[in-house]
């Protein structure tokens, strides 16, 4: 015969150890999202990290007139030169864009704060090849010319 006393501590322990296992359960997804939580910040923190989201989201470079290349965010990936060619006396600089893969779109290019830049005009080269021309305005005659280019894809 079964005691009322021994049914009351069984129902006792098996709340007791079902709230055990929920507190217990509940700790552990407490401590593993803090630790991932921190990870991520972390992680998201991190220079490289920004760099290689930034190269993929929008990758752009900056270059010069003569061709140089002075800051690459990524669109080096995508390109496999750049060739620079303007006249001396004209204010048009002939911008030659060569990828690597098919760009539907043309690359955005800007004149950086030296010179003072117009609408550049693109058209399709051989291949994959775009032809920019761009009427720029130098402000500053000991400067180089200057661009930003953002690949567009």
């Amino acid at each position: 015969m079964v005691e009322k006393g021994d049914t009351t501590r069984t129902i006792v322990v098996g709340s007791l150890s079902a709230i055990a296992i929920l507190l217990t359960i509940g700790s552990l997804l407490w401590a593993m999202s803090n630790y991932l939580e921190h990870k991520i910040k972390t992680i998201t923190n991190e220079d490289e990290f920004i760099n290689k989201i930034a190269s993929r989201v929008r990758p752009s470079m900056i270059f010069d007139d003569k061709g140089a290349i002075h800051v690459d965010q990524g669109a080096m990936q995508f390109l496999e030169k750049i060739e620079v060619d303007h006249n001396k006396g004209e204010d048009i600089v002939y911008i030659n864009i060569f990828p690597k893969k098919h760009l539907a779109y043309a690359p955005l290019i800007q004149a950086l704060p030296n010179n003072w830049g117009g609408i550049p005009t693109f058209e399709r080269g051989k291949g994959h090849q775009w032809l920019c021309k761009y009427r720029v305005v130098r402000m500053d005659p000991d400067f180089p010319y200057r661009f930003r280019l953002e690949i567009l894809n």
